[in-house]
């Protein structure tokens, strides 16, 4: 909810900024022109982190090894702790830190974010789409697949991201907006989409 005192203030800025959250690709970001809906850049997870991308692909390494590691105690029965690691909270603030200064750069003062809450859903939602393309027809080699592929592109902390994401935009007095992320259609698509979305919403007149 944007307090009303920003409420005239934003409603003047043309450029919207739109982040869609993933397995694949943990946040992507879309930059559209409010005025035309029309998108003017995006960015994806690897030309956010940059040359920290490689972090991204050792946290994701570590997380495929301790889920295997995991699964192995499991089957014998016998407990297995594991150390967490700091990793993917570095991570984060790096990803949170990019997309602020991606959204000064386009002179934004608020972001769209999905709504914690929807998160399960759009997750479970990735990898089933997932399974479908690569056993069509077949449920029992779907529900194997979806559970590596979630293994695989390693399980995000969602709350951790939004945290950090809210931390830095808070610093740099950019508000944070939510809307609901769409199910279907690319990251990029889904990207684009919530920043429409909250634009249009926040033209609408308060009754």
């Amino acid at each position: 909810m944007v307090h009303l005192s920003l409420l005239s203030y934003l409603t003047e800025l043309k450029t919207a900024i739109g982040i869609s959250l993933g397995l694949k690709q943990p946040a992507t970001v879309a930059v559209i022109d409010g005025r035309t809906s029309k998108v003017i850049t995006y960015r994806n997870i690897r030309q956010l982190l940059g040359e920290n991308y490689r972090l991204l692909n050792r946290q994701r390494h570590i997380q495929q090894k301790n889920a295997h590691k995991r699964s192995k105690a499991q089957r014998r029965n016998s407990p297995h702790q594991l150390s967490e690691s700091n990793l993917g909270e570095y991570i984060d603030r790096l990803i949170a830190k990019a997309i602020i200064d991606f959204a000064m750069t386009y002179g934004a003062a608020s972001i769209a974010l999905p709504r914690m809450e929807d998160m399960r859903e759009i997750v479970q939602t990735e990898m089933q789409a997932a399974a479908e393309q690569k056993f069509p027809g077949s449920i029992e080699l779907q529900r194997d697949h979806a559970k590596q592929y979630r293994i695989t592109t390693h399980g995000w902390s969602y709350g951790r991201l939004i945290g950090s994401i809210r931390s830095k935009a808070a610093q740099a007095g950019i508000v944070v907006e939510q809307g609901k992320q769409l199910y279907q259609g690319s990251q990029q698509e889904k990207a684009a989409a919530i920043a429409v979305r909250v634009y249009q919403d926040r033209q609408k007149p308060e009754n």
